[in-house]
């Protein structure tokens, strides 16, 4: 359980650290980065509900922990992301709901398929 929450922290920085560079986009085309940066953590989030809830939740961690440190606390004045632009805010929220929204949906998910064996 240690190990796979451990992987999952892992796993959520990088994807922190990716989607924080790639969310901006190329120019004139923030809205293909928003997607890509969503899909990415959406996409591992998927993955570490599959491993686990521990494993989630280090994922969970790991990506708002890069986020947090690489928006708010920037090394040496180099900053990868403007908070003051709309897609930076876009995705400090949205990575939030991307990150918690699997976990909801195999939960109701699953749900469903237990009750439809029963009928």
């Amino acid at each position: 359980m240690f190990g796979r929450a451990l992987i999952g922290v892992f796993l959520g920085a990088v994807a922190g650290l990716v989607g924080t560079i790639v969310h901006a986009g190329p120019v004139n085309m923030v809205g293909l980065g928003l997607a890509v940066a969503f899909a990415l953590c959406g996409t591992g989030a998927w993955m570490a509900v599959e491993m686990g809830v521990a494993s989630w939740i280090g994922y969970a961690l790991g990506c708002y922990a890069v986020l947090i440190w690489l928006f708010f606390f920037p090394q040496n004045g180099d900053q990868l992301a403007d908070t003051s632009s709309w897609a930076s805010t876009a995705w400090l929220w949205g990575s939030i709901l991307v990150i918690t929204l699997p976990i909801f949906l195999l939960r109701v998910l699953s749900r469903r398929d237990k009750l439809e064996k029963l009928h």
